[in-house]
């Protein structure tokens, strides 16, 4: 689990997006707001919110106990996230996806790891794009499905 410090308060809304990678198997989570991330800390106990929530950006690994699924989560304060905060999280999410499924990653065998970050970095932008023209007011929840645009 790794996140970079953000001093400040995020804003107070809600977003959640499910991002399915059919070619792995596997489902990101896509967090944005505090409101979101107070969801996520439910759903995986393990998450220590009170540390996460300073953070500008954060990606994780966690594996339900019940059926044995993996989810990869990304949390972003704000919608506001650089497009280096975005690619930084991706990347966290993409090296744990393929060593997750057993891909190994190096120097001379890297396509899957830059296919899928490339690809995973448009899925959450495009997320973010689409939750930054619904949000009207900080506290409004707007729900996004994986197939809107």
């Amino acid at each position: 689990m790794r996140g970079r410090h953000l001093p400040g308060m995020p804003l107070k809304y809600f977003m959640r997006k499910s991002i399915s990678i059919p070619i792995y198997g596997q489902l990101v989570e896509v967090y944005i707001g505090e409101l979101a991330l107070s969801k996520a800390g439910k759903i995986y106990s393990c998450l220590d919110v009170e540390t996460v929530k300073s953070y500008e950006g954060y990606a994780a690994h966690f594996q339900h106990n019940e059926n044995k699924q993996s989810r990869f989560v990304i949390y972003f304060p704000n919608i506001e996230a650089s497009f280096g905060t975005i690619a930084h999280e991706c990347g966290h999410s993409v090296m744990q996806i393929l060593s997750h499924v057993g891909v190994k990653v190096s120097p001379k065998n890297d396509e899957a790891y830059i296919y899928l970050l490339g690809w995973l970095v448009n899925q959450v932008a495009e997320a973010i794009k689409i939750f930054s023209k619904q949000k009207t007011t900080r506290d409004e929840t707007p729900s996004i499905t994986k197939n809107e645009k």
